[in-house]
């Protein structure tokens, strides 16, 4: 661009300085508008996402610890608590407290320990899946035939703030 090129260009200006400027600045606030409303729906958008990934972590560590509650109640043979806490509705429904008591202080009378453990918790919306292993111990060695490890898949689902046992029977 050279001297004389630039001093048309100024006398253009000059002439049409509002013709010119008035529309270039209402273009190019309408431009920093459409950017700032962009950038704003972004951000909420990162902060749905952020407040998603916060409930679905609340949901598992509550699932987390209502199996460390029900795994507590197993190892310690506290099978009131058990049937109270981790039983379904229509397990209840077929079997008393106190026949669920008895039945697992039988079963349980040959065993010297038992051990339950979640190792993978798994939420999906309101549903959650729990993979725990289970360690039973005939004697104190708990090598061998002694030793007795089995892994089962449990289905819990989230209702009124809390997670129970996922009912099955319809």
């Amino acid at each position: 661009m050279g001297p004389k090129t630039f001093n048309k260009f100024k006398r253009i200006l000059g002439r049409n300085k509002r013709r010119i400027i008035i529309p270039m600045g209402v273009f190019v606030f309408c431009i920093l508008g459409l950017l700032t409303v962009n950038a704003y729906q972004a951000y909420q958008k990162q902060l749905q996402y952020q407040s998603m990934v916060l409930a679905a972590r609340v949901k598992q560590n509550a699932l987390k610890t209502f199996v460390s509650k029900i795994a507590l109640d197993v190892n310690n043979k506290d099978w009131a608590n058990l049937y109270d806490s981790g039983m379904t509705t229509s397990f209840k429904n077929l079997v008393t407290k106190d026949v669920f008591i008895k039945t697992s202080d039988k079963s349980s009378t040959n065993i010297y320990s038992f051990n339950m453990t979640a190792k993978n918790v798994s939420i999906k919306g309101n549903n959650g899946t729990v993979e725990e292993v289970y360690l039973k111990c005939i004697t104190r060695d708990c090598i061998g035939d002694n030793r007795q490890e089995s892994t089962n898949s449990y289905e819990f689902t989230y209702d009124n703030g809390g997670w129970s046992p996922k009912d099955k029977i319809p």
